[in-house]
């Protein structure tokens, strides 16, 4: 056991979600509503403000691009 398995064993001892307990645990995340999350953000990532035909578009299903793109409506 390294140094990472061994913290993750005690912390799972600490909040008491041992394998015996739950077993596998699996989480899921839905991103179908991601672009509703920046609906009302008037600004982008360096500040600058969006203008008034501009909005944050993220597409999940192909790789992220470094800063998510505005798009214009």
């Amino acid at each position: 056991m390294d140094f990472e398995d061994f913290k993750n064993e005690r912390l799972r001892e600490e909040l008491e979600i041992g394998k015996e307990k739950f077993g596998r645990i699996f989480c899921f995340l839905d991103f179908g509503n991601i672009n509703h999350w920046f609906e009302k953000d008037q600004r982008n990532l360096d500040g600058a403000a969006l203008s008034v035909d501009e909005k944050w578009s993220v597409d999940s299903r192909n790789k992220p691009p470094a800063k998510p793109a505005t798009v214009s409506i």
